[in-house]
């Protein structure tokens, strides 16, 4: 029996696999051999892939486009079915939501988790190894400061009209909300941490993460870090004061109780492989 308590997730899901599909349509609207009906850009569900594909593409090497609906990943496949290239996609669903709607979406805290910013649905992009690696290590020495903050990954922060989930989100023990046994509470936070750390990844937009920030400070946060890992800088924002550019063996500042002596050089050394 199909649940009725879902509605919106239901056409939510429907439009992100009908933006999904788009690119399988386009590449066979332009590659495929023509046809009269104009059956070129049409799609068949492949029982064995578990994946929608398009037609045959006769090139050098021969290829079709598919889809996986359940992990939104795009294949590139050759005449066998065999995978040749794969891209995780990320989807921004172009529909009419409220920040209540949204936080009662089924599936907000797959990973990566969906982010609630102007009205828009949008799943973060799943990170890489340079990304995961600052993320854990930043984590572990701020936790270890012996300081009364907590650093959390992936933190569901929802406040001012948004819902965000920061790479790390720096919060004081004394306003971690609880449950009734007393256990950190599993919904997130509902205000501004006091220091957020983002990460940028290689195909994240650079503004869109910077407005992320903004949105925090304007709500209470005393600290931003954005952090990017292959221009070996980290921007730093702080409420009504301009951005700041760190690099070098320039120690980071960070919030004044916690004590942690950190260069942008010393933090991107910890992306070198032991042995290389």
């Amino acid at each position: 029996m199909i649940s009725t308590s879902f509605p919106q997730s239901l056409t939510i899901a429907r439009l992100q696999l009908h933006y999904a599909i788009q690119p399988i349509a386009a590449v066979g609207a332009a590659l495929a051999v023509p046809q009269p009906d104009g059956s070129q850009a049409s799609l068949y569900w492949d029982a064995q892939l578990q994946s929608f594909v398009g037609n045959l593409i006769q090139a050098q090497q021969a290829f079709r486009v598919g889809l996986d609906p359940v992990k939104l990943v795009l294949r590139v496949l050759d005449g066998q079915g065999g995978t040749v290239a794969s891209v995780p996609m990320t989807i921004a669903v172009p529909y009419p939501l409220n920040l209540d709607q949204f936080l009662k979406l089924p599936y907000i805290e797959d990973s990566p988790a969906w982010e609630f910013i102007n009205g828009e649905a949008i799943q973060k992009p799943m990170p890489g190894g340079k990304h995961s690696r600052l993320q854990l290590r930043l984590a572990t020495v701020i936790n270890a400061s012996g300081s009364r903050y907590e650093a959390f990954p992936e933190l569901r922060c929802t406040f001012g009209g948004r819902s965000i989930v920061p790479d790390l989100s720096v919060v004081s023990s004394n306003r971690i909300p609880v449950d009734q046994n007393g256990d950190i509470s599993s919904a997130g936070i509902e205000f501004a941490p006091e220091w957020v750390i983002e990460i940028l990844s290689p195909d994240q937009s650079q503004t869109k993460v910077t407005r992320k920030i903004l949105h925090s400070l304007r709500h209470g946060s005393h600290l931003g870090w954005l952090i990017d890992p292959e221009e070996r800088v980290v921007l730093l924002y702080r409420p009504n004061s301009l951005p700041e550019e760190w690099d070098g063996d320039a120690l980071l500042p960070c919030l004044p109780e916690i004590d942690l002596e950190l260069t942008v050089e010393q933090m991107l050394a910890w992306l070198k492989v032991r042995g290389q």
